[in-house]
């Protein structure tokens, strides 16, 4: 028993394929902007202040409990 294919089904697949193909790019894209470079040194540039107090309170503390 063989199995034919409409040429309008195949067509159908072929265009179903291609939608898949275009998402998954459209999704990459999206990605790259919203993780890219300037979406994390935004983040740093924004937190940075926060970033170095916490560090520089929590250094402190250890350098001043391991000087005792």
């Amino acid at each position: 028993m063989t199995t034919t294919t409409s040429p309008h089904y195949q067509k159908f697949i072929i265009a179903v394929q291609m939608f898949n193909e275009t998402t998954i790019e459209m999704k990459k894209q999206i990605k790259q902007q919203k993780y890219g470079f300037e979406y994390y040194t935004r983040y740093i540039e924004k937190t940075y202040l926060l970033r170095a107090l916490y560090l520089q309170a929590t250094v402190g503390d250890a350098i001043k409990n391991s000087m005792f």
